[in-house]
């Protein structure tokens, strides 16, 4: 079960795609979230910031699981 999800990532995942989740995530939380802070929207800066730092960790678990298999 395990090696099928890994063959099946390491056909859609790269590293190269890795990064551009990760960098999107990081643009996220540095551009988009400070500019809706200033405009006043909290509850959508809360959710911006939940949905980035859920791309971040599932990023990471890619990555490493790209390093395993």
């Amino acid at each position: 079960m395990l090696l099928r999800i890994l063959d099946m990532l390491r056909g859609i995942a790269n590293y190269t795609s890795i990064l551009i989740i990760i960098g999107i995530a990081l643009f996220t939380i540095l551009f988009d979230g400070p500019r809706y802070a200033k405009i006043g929207y909290v509850k959508e800066v809360k959710i911006i910031k939940a949905i980035s730092y859920t791309y971040i960790v599932i990023g990471g678990l890619m990555y490493i699981l790209l390093l395993i298999s």
